[in-house]
């Protein structure tokens, strides 16, 4: 691959890429990935390092690649969110806490690759991907990657944020996550157990598993809101899974409730 590899960044506000073409990307990145680090380096240049340079620790962000052709080209917009950091729910999250101050964070394009060794699953996807890159860069005149969007823990965004894409899918999760907390946390103050505060998760889940099955499905499939409302409902009952009652109690009232506002300076 020697089509050359341009980057767009945000060095300015404290956020950069690291290119992957960069003479010490794979060193980089390796401890990022773990074991299989040679495997997903076969997915350069559809990899990216996010280096946060400032002060404020990372809870979102987006990034585009370009691929330039004589016929046809892609365009790939990928994201990493870690709405655990704004809500305090760290204690049942298997995702980092954000891109703190002096971090950097492994981008791919459609794929978690962070970590990879704590996952524990079948890693027969890599090839897939790396099948994928080669398609999309096959015959490519130039290639950009660009980071379109950042969010700080206190709400800050900087970046362009096409469609306001970032912030809005953003947003929608932290929400999604608040409302079920809150929802369990009322019912909790109003004295019912643990097991019946829970109660409305259960029940939005197994309607949800109905309506998934039916022709229904397929629209709310497509529904961000909804998927948001249906992962953040699966992140508050894994609690009941981890911990004991009481704890489940304890923790939960350590949780934000809030509004995350998301705003420009």
């Amino acid at each position: 691959m020697n089509t050359s590899v341009a980057i767009s960044d945000m060095t300015g506000d404290g956020v950069r890429l690291i290119s992957p073409s960069a003479p010490a990307f794979d060193d980089l990145a390796r401890p990022l990935i773990g074991t299989r680090a040679s495997r997903v380096l076969k997915m350069k240049p559809m990899l990216v390092i996010v280096a946060n340079d400032s002060p404020s620790t990372i809870v979102a962000l987006s990034v585009i690649w370009r691929v330039t052709k004589p016929v046809g080209g892609l365009v790939h917009k990928t994201n990493s969110t870690f709405p655990h950091v704004v809500c305090g729910d760290q204690l049942v999250s298997r995702s980092r806490p954000g891109v703190r101050p002096g971090e950097r964070h492994l981008v791919a394009a459609g794929s978690v690759v962070e970590g990879l060794d704590d996952i524990g699953e079948s890693d027969d996807w890599i090839e897939q991907f790396v099948a994928e890159r080669d398609r999309a860069v096959q015959g490519a005149r130039a290639i950009a990657i660009e980071l379109d969007a950042v969010i700080f823990e206190d709400g800050h965004l900087i970046g362009p944020d096409g469609d306001a894409w970032l912030s809005h899918l953003f947003g929608d999760y932290v929400t999604a996550k608040q409302n079920w907390y809150r929802t369990i946390l009322s019912r909790l103050d109003a004295g019912v157990s643990v097991e019946d505060a829970y109660a409305p998760i259960r029940d939005f889940q197994e309607e949800n598993l109905r309506v998934m099955r039916s022709p229904e499905g397929r629209v709310r499939a497509f529904d961000t809101r909804h998927v948001w409302r249906t992962q953040a409902a699966a992140e508050a009952a894994s609690w009941r899974r981890r911990y004991s009652d009481d704890d489940v109690a304890l923790h939960l009232k350590a949780i934000r409730l809030e509004p995350f506002v998301i705003h420009r300076k």
